[in-house]
This record gives C-alpha cells, sequence and structure tokens, in this order.
C-alpha cells in the first residue's frame, strides 16, 4: 500500500513537472555537460570503476534510478569513464536534439524499480544458461 502511495505521488510530480515546461527547449549537449560536472558522492566513481575495471570480474553493472533523464547519468557517468554502465532511467524525448519537455517513463517509482531490477535478474539468469 505505501509503495502504491508513493508510485501515485511520484507520477503526479513527474506529470507537473511535464506540465509545466519547465523542461522544454534543453538541448542534449547542455544535458551533457550538466552530466559532467555532477558531483558523485565520495567513493563513487571508485567503486563502480573497480568493478568495472577489473578483468576477474563478469560485472553487468546497471544503475536504476527515478533520475528525469538517462542521458544525464550516462554523462555523469562516463565523465568518469565509466561507459559500461546499463542506465535504467526515465528519458526525454527529443526533437533533433532539442527537449520536447516530455518525459518518457521507465522508471517513476518504486513498483517501476522493483520491475525493473527483476527483469535485469531475469536477463541476467537467461544469459547464464546460454
Amino acid at each position: 500500500m505505501a509503495l502504491e502511495q508513493l508510485s501515485k505521488f511520484e507520477n503526479t510530480a513527474n506529470n507537473r513537472v511535464i506540465e509545466s515546461g519547465v523542461l522544454k527547449g534543453i538541448s542534449l549537449e547542455d544535458i551533457k555537460r550538466a552530466g559532467e560536472r555532477l558531483i558523485l558522492q565520495d567513493g563513487c566513481t571508485n567503486f563502480f570503476q573497480r568493478i568495472v575495471k577489473n578483468e576477474n570480474l563478469n560485472a553487468n553493472v546497471h544503475v536504476l534510478s527515478y533520475c528525469w533523464c538517462g542521458d544525464l547519468i550516462r554523462s555523469a557517468f562516463s565523465s568518469a569513464d565509466l561507459n559500461e554502465l546499463n542506465v535504467h532511467a526515465n528519458e526525454f524525448t527529443y526533437e533533433g536534439s532539442v527537449s520536447t519537455g516530455e518525459i518518457v517513463k521507465k522508471v517513476e517509482s518504486p513498483i517501476d524499480k522493483v520491475e525493473a531490477f527483476r527483469n535485469i535478474l531475469k536477463f541476467a539468469m537467461m544469459t547464464r544458461r546460454s
């Protein structure tokens, strides 16, 4: 019940942002530049680099986020040379390279996050069997 209430809250908040038009007209390049300037939590970059760069691990790293824009997350990690991460987040829609202000809601709520996590696990199990 609590997850459903939080999901409804997140959906309402995202719809308000879309309706406000505040995200409309942002260029993809501006989003990427903002991502490159994001300061990650202490130890975050090192943690992921140690996993991804370790040849003894066959790690397939996934990042799940409620963030409005997966491009922002990908840019933040790529600036730390972490291009191998699989990002699961909401995405902006673009006309050319300019945001329309709409959000493709892929991971909007805690329930969506759980579902994405289950799909990641299911895919991992299927690929291990192959």
